[in-house]
């Protein structure tokens, strides 16, 4: 949906104005999905996550600071070539079904400081999720709660 915001609105809009979008349209696609899987949420599975990315993007925040626009760049262009490519082709990923809070937290981290540092909240929660052998709602719950926290 960030995506259709920013090329829709790229000739008519400012781009400042278009930052203002993505993320009132992240924080509405997910404000839906949380609602949607209401029941599915489980307060104590997210724990972690909040906790991680409470950390990571303050993380992702400086990183912006001390990284050239090069490297970012770059950097952003592998990782949306690895999800793609890991999207496109499905590999059989080892479990990671006995995985604790603590790793969740690390995984919090990782995820919201490429989130505060590119915009790319959920890339690595998204694979996390599917590892973790949790069923599909659950999945959905963590990943739109903890998505909407990052846009928030």
């Amino acid at each position: 949906m960030p995506f259709l915001a920013t090329t829709a609105s790229t000739p008519v809009v400012a781009a400042s104005a278009t930052a203002v979008l993505i993320v009132a349209f992240g924080l509405i696609v997910q404000g839906m999905t949380v609602w949607k899987l209401r029941k599915a949420i489980k307060p104590t599975r997210l724990v972690p996550f909040l906790v991680g990315g409470a950390i990571g993007v303050p993380i992702g925040g400086e990183i912006l600071h001390w990284a050239s626009a090069a490297s970012l760049r770059l950097g952003i262009g592998l990782v949306l070539v690895a999800f793609s490519s890991c999207s496109l082709v499905r590999p059989k990923l080892p479990s990671a079904g006995k995985a604790g809070r603590l790793t969740d937290g690390g995984i919090g981290i990782l995820n919201d400081a490429l989130g505060g540092a590119t915009g790319l909240a959920g890339v690595i929660l998204t694979i996390w999720c599917s590892v973790r052998d949790w069923p599909p709602p659950e999945q959905g719950a963590v990943f739109s709660r903890s998505a909407s926290r990052s846009f928030g």
